[in-house]
């Protein structure tokens, strides 16, 4: 269906339609209507201008000659020499409504007259100066032409050189015709610069740049001038490869020791490792390096902007006597792998012991051994133990890590000093000072008893004596308590049993006195008085 054109050219004006109309109507006219803003649309001056022809109509045949009402060629239109069949121009008092034409299509029969209030329409608005028509209404539906672009061409094959710079060509078509447009070409989903206009041949060619080293997809996109009669096009993909930069070569070196040469087995030893380019012109190598004695890896690091790196390795990792060190440096993409040319010879040798915690002083009492721990050491060989009693200077015992503290030493406080030793020297380190506690308290390994019961009781009017028992370790003395029903009657060592304790419960009380231990007690079975 045309739906633009000048006015030289009609419209040509198709209508579909599922309504099978009145009843009884056989033909179907076309006309033309001018439209009026101060009047319904069933009083529109309208002119037949087109024969009657079958209803429904079947589909055409050729267009060429077709005086069929719904495809018409050959009826009047705004020909100035055909004297205008219908009002033109449309000069309405609404500025919005000048211009304007509807083509309508009117069903009749025999015996009918036409059906004016049942059609189809098509409205069109008339540019007299422009010299063209336009179809308002409905709205055209119009299909764009489809159009293709070749996948890009590389300038050059792939792979292509890292730095290699390449531009893409492709081409654009809508069948045999080459549309004006442009050309976007794309790695992935980034553009490759501005689109490119294509020249008469549908061609375009991409500025030229330097891909990047790995793997590419190039695409162009077209987008046609005129998007109304052509539709845009994607391309296949070109698949595209760089090879990569190649790696620069390195040397690696030992530039310092600290401390040079030798260290003891205390002292953290630090090896400066430089790795160079040797590859003309020269950057700056980064990456890790690794140091290794007798080639086993004893440390790592990574290299600053200078190319260097300190690895620090804790002396104490290598064994005592000579070593040789040398550097590896990892490489990676743009540096090649290196090792040091030669070792770096270097020695360890022992140190010192060193106290890393404190001795401790455990079971400071009297009447027991008291032990002294060590703590911890570093490349200690040998202990040997001192004791001192408060702040005495002459210690009291240097025999053994144990010790046995008298009487005399409850309440005051004992220190032990270590002495570690090995080939290199000795150090000492001393616990803290603890108070040295009483002795256990003497225990009865046979109970008290009571002397002088008559059949296990305890008589009005006779003596009772107390009978002490078996202690250890062994009391200097004893005290005594003789209870009533559990009320204190005397400390002595006998009792006279009262009369006023008959039918009660006598118990006898020892306690042990010895200087440095803690007090003991221990009481008898209980025996009725009678």
């Amino acid at each position: 269906m045309l739906t633009h054109g000048p006015l030289a050219t009609p419209p040509a004006f198709a209508v579909a339609d599922t309504d099978a109309g009145r009843s009884g109507d056989t033909k179907a006219s076309l006309f033309a209507v001018t439209p009026s803003s101060t009047a319904p649309s069933y009083n529109w001056a309208s002119e037949q201008i087109s024969a009657s022809d079958d209803y429904p109509a079947t589909l055409p045949g050729a267009l060429s000659g077709n005086t069929h009402a719904a495809v018409s060629t050959t009826f009047l239109w705004f020909d100035p020499s055909a004297g205008h069949p219908f009002y033109y121009p449309n000069n309405d008092a609404n500025a919005a409504w000048q211009g304007l034409y509807q083509l309508r299509m009117y069903t009749s029969g025999p015996g009918q007259s036409i059906d004016t209030t049942r059609y189809s329409s098509a409205t069109i608005a008339v540019d007299q100066v422009a010299g063209e028509w336009t179809q308002i209404y409905p709205t055209p539906s119009v299909t764009a032409t489809a159009t293709s672009v070749t996948a890009p061409v590389p300038s050059v094959t792939s792979p292509a050189a890292a730095g290699t710079a390449i531009t893409l060509t492709s081409v654009a078509s809508a069948g045999a015709d080459h549309p004006a447009g442009t050309i976007q070409f794309k790695d992935g989903g980034t553009d490759l610069g501005a689109a490119v206009a294509v020249d008469g041949s549908g061609s375009a060619t991409s500025a030229s740049f330097t891909p990047a080293s790995g793997s590419h997809s190039f695409t162009a996109v077209f987008t046609p001038t005129d998007t109304t009669t052509y539709s845009g096009s994607t391309s296949t993909a070109t698949s595209f490869s760089v090879d990569a930069v190649p790696a620069d070569d390195t040397t690696t070196s030992i530039d310092m020791v600290d401390p040079a040469a030798t260290a003891d087995t205390s002292t953290p030893i630090h090896v400066t490792v430089t790795v160079a380019d040797s590859t003309t012109p020269a950057t700056t190598p980064t990456g890790a390096v690794s140091v290794k004695a007798d080639g086993t890896e004893v440390g790592t690091g990574t290299l600053d902007g200078s190319g260097e790196a300190v690895v620090t390795i804790p002396a104490s990792t290598l064994t005592i006597g000579d070593h040789t060190l040398t550097a590896d440096y990892a490489g990676n993409a743009s540096f090649n792998a290196s090792s040091t040319a030669s070792g770096t010879a270097y020695s360890i040798t022992l140190a010192a012991p060193a106290d890393v915690s404190a001795p401790t002083v455990g079971g400071a009492r009297v009447g027991a051994a008291s032990t002294c721990t060590a703590g911890v050491w570093t490349y200690a060989g040998t202990y040997s133990y001192a004791w001192y009693l408060d702040s005495a200077t002459t210690p009291f015992a240097t025999t053994a890590r144990t010790a046995a503290l008298p009487a005399g030493y409850a309440g005051h406080r004992v220190t032990c000093t270590v002495t570690a030793t090995n080939p290199a020297g000795s150090a000492s380190a001393s616990s803290a000072a603890v108070k040295v506690a009483l002795g256990a308290a003497p225990r009865a390994t046979v109970r008290p008893s009571i002397l002088g019961l008559y059949r296990g009781y305890a008589l009005v009017g006779r003596t009772v004596k107390a009978r002490v028992g078996s202690w250890s370790p062994r009391p200097s003395r004893y005290a005594y308590t003789w209870k009533v029903n559990g009320h204190v009657v005397s400390h002595r060592s006998s009792l006279r049993i009262g009369t006023a304790w008959r039918g009660k419960t006598l118990v006898l009380v020892v306690t042990t006195v010895k200087p440095g231990y803690a007090t003991g007690a221990a009481s008898s079975r209980g025996a009725r008085v009678r």
